[in-house]
């Protein structure tokens, strides 16, 4: 097999790793891979990237990821696939996730016109997909909010707007789908009732210790009276 063959399966096993959430896998897979002879590596310490440190790797993919959207689609990708190969394991793991959303470029670009999906929920995923965890997770959080009766007023409306969001998803972006199938199904399947019955019993147990902490006083104050009208 050619060079550029070999190379090409092991970042597309990557990227199946990764997006199958198998980041054991890809670890090892990683470790395989550089753990080879000099002779049977078939990329080059070029394309590998190897005099470039960590610190710099994690850089620039944190640059690809502030300007994602705005990149050329092919440099992008080229840029990717490269840092794809890196020997550092989170550079690996998340220029090959970043990959495969550059695959699904044009979906995306069809999401973007479609209207049947509110612009913010859109432009939210489209953020979630590239940002580092941390981002995406309080992102991811905030779109939550919007569908939990004591965050929102309009629960009830967001509800309905967001889960039809995700079915279109489901049953039209199929790719755009499986990036965030975890979310996406969270927030599909997430019912209000479930924090309103939380709510309701929480109230019900502070009413039931307040009318302990009353009836406890109540009792204080009797025996201190009794004690205070007795025989000196």
């Amino acid at each position: 097999m050619s060079n550029s063959g070999t190379a090409r399966d092991y970042i597309l096993r990557m990227m199946e790793l990764c997006d199958n959430r198998q980041h054991e896998e890809a670890v090892k897979l990683r470790k395989a891979f550089f753990a080879a002879d000099d002779k049977a590596r078939t990329l080059t310490d070029e394309s590998l990237h190897l005099a470039v440190s960590r610190p710099e790797l994690l850089s620039e993919l944190a640059e690809i990821c502030e300007n994602f959207w705005q990149l050329p689609k092919n440099k992008l990708s080229t840029q990717l696939a490269r840092l794809a190969s890196s020997k550092y394991p989170e550079v690996a793991i998340k220029a090959a996730r970043l990959l495969k959303v550059a695959e699904n470029h044009t979906e995306f670009s069809r999401l973007a016109a479609d209207s049947a999906i509110h612009p913010a929920f859109r432009n939210a995923i489209k953020q979630i997909v590239v940002l580092p965890a941390s981002q995406a997770n309080a992102i991811k959080e905030l779109q939550f909010s919007h569908l939990r009766p004591l965050n929102n007023d309009a629960y009830v409306s967001a509800n309905h707007a967001i889960k039809s969001a995700v079915d279109r998803l489901r049953k039209s972006y199929p790719a755009i789908f499986s990036l965030e199938p975890e979310w996406f199904n969270e927030l599909f399947y997430y019912q209000p009732n479930w924090d309103l019955d939380l709510q309701e019993g929480n109230m019900a147990l502070g009413c039931a210790v307040l009318a302990l902490v009353v009836f406890a006083l109540g009792a204080f104050s009797a025996i201190i009276s009794a004690i205070s009208d007795g025989p000196l």
